[in-house]
């Protein structure tokens, strides 16, 4: 008759119980005996003696654990403990020296036990050590079949607690934002201008500031106005999300460059900028600026956000004398404004002037050419498919082929169409005159 599995499992944790007692008492002697060398080779010895042989546990001797192992044992018989004692009479005990012998495992502290050894033999791996991983990670199986279920679960737990403890708090107590090293300067306050800008502003304070006129035989109107008022025009453009007028006028002269950098003109701009989702509310956004020393624009070209812009748009403008008309622009001025101003005294940059003809349904663009330079290098060509939408009819132009064009050896490179969206037809009613 075959033995139960559960008499099996019982024979086999009696026997670990025992070797583990015999290794505790063996590290126990060894760190509490304090006689010279030969007294404790006799101690040693006469212990052995009186206690017997070690059981073995697959017919051959067991092997002595190596001394990492052996401190494995001791971290783990110390987390035994601080479970909890196995019986009331145990825990009764507890204020003198308890034997080994005295040592009765509960489901708890067996589950205890394997858990620590299957976290042991995580970290023996880690660092390369297999042998003594191996030998963890067994015992840890005699101790618990599923000894690897309880420990995900044990760090799912730990994770979960540590989750609900951080959606606890209230929101003044969290960290307001997350900043990556590489992006953000430190959290001390220091000096955020950049250091040619702020040289620049040192020595502008001693000099007098004033609009310089393009032609100094003219005045400069703008000069006879007080600054509260231009700062006021400058506003006007932040809440209109003109960031680059704004900038343009600083680069113009000394005194432009002090007006822009009003804070009150950048901060209009940050409200606008750092909304939801870029951030949670506007309390996080003053948190971030005072990370900033309250320096807006500085927090406008470093602090990380999501743009939302228009790369450009390209227009065509057919004239019936055969003449086409070619503006590429951003989205500084909305297509309903730009339309009107597309005509051939048009002085723009990005704006080209050639001609156009129709074969079948294909529509070839040819000398291009960039009408404010005298002397032209290059120029450019198209081919397009006319098309119809759902809406209408002959009302929609496909590139084929765009090509630039070098003038004087007449060599054509292609250019990538992989970004060009085709052309819709649209009514003009009127021109700007």
């Amino acid at each position: 008759m075959k033995p139960s599995s559960s008499q099996v499992d019982s024979d086999e944790l009696a026997k670990f119980r025992e070797q583990w007692k015999n290794e505790v008492r063996q590290k126990l002697q060894e760190t509490t005996q304090a006689a010279p060398p030969t007294a404790e080779t006799s101690t040693a010895t006469s212990t052995a003696k009186e206690k017997g042989p070690e059981p073995e546990t697959t017919g051959h001797k067991a092997k002595r654990p190596s001394n990492d192992l052996s401190k494995t044992l001791g971290r783990i018989h110390q987390r035994v403990d601080a479970v909890g004692p196995a019986s009331p009479e145990a825990d009764g005990r507890r204020a003198h020296p308890r034997s080994v012998a005295e040592i009765s495992l509960t489901q708890k502290q067996t589950e205890a036990i394997g858990k620590s050894l299957y976290q042991e033999a995580i970290t023996a791996e880690q660092r390369g050590d297999s042998e003594v991983a191996l030998h963890l990670y067994q015992r840890s199986f005699r101790m618990n079949s599923n000894v690897d279920r309880l420990y995900s679960r044990s760090i799912m737990i730990e994770e979960a607690k540590a989750h609900a403890r951080t959606a606890s708090m209230p929101k003044s107590e969290r960290a307001p934002h997350q900043r990556r090293p590489s992006v953000i300067a430190p959290t001390a306050k220091v000096a955020l201008v950049p250091d040619t800008l702020a040289e620049l502003l040192v020595s502008f304070s001693s000099q007098p500031l004033h609009f310089m006129p393009e032609d100094e035989r003219q005045g400069v109107p703008l000069d006879k106005l007080p600054d509260e008022l231009v700062v006021a025009i400058l506003i006007n453009l932040a809440d209109r999300r003109d960031v680059l007028s704004i900038e343009r006028f600083g680069s113009v002269c000394r005194k432009s460059r002090l007006i822009s950098l009003d804070p009150v003109i950048w901060r209009r701009i940050v409200e606008w900028a750092y909304v939801p989702p870029q951030v949670d509310d506007l309390a996080m956004m003053r948190d971030i600026g005072s990370s900033y020393d309250d320096d807006w624009r500085h927090m406008y070209i470093n602090h990380p956000r999501v743009s939302h812009l228009i790369t450009y748009h390209r227009y065509l403008r057919f004239m019936p004398d055969g003449t086409v008309l070619s503006l590429l622009a951003n989205n500084e001025i909305s297509p309903s404004q730009v339309v009107h101003t597309l005509k051939p005294s048009l002085k723009t940059k990005g704006f080209y002037i050639g001609t156009w003809r129709l074969e079948d349904s294909t529509v070839i663009i040819e000398d291009l050419l960039d009408s404010e330079r005298i002397f032209v290098r290059y120029g450019f060509e198209m081919t397009l498919d006319l098309k119809s939408k759902p809406h209408g009819r002959w009302n929609k132009l496909t590139f084929t082929t765009y090509s630039s064009v070098q003038l004087e050896t007449g060599e054509r490179e292609p250019l990538v169409l992989k970004h060009e969206r085709p052309f819709w037809f649209s009514k003009v009613k009127s021109y700007t005159p």
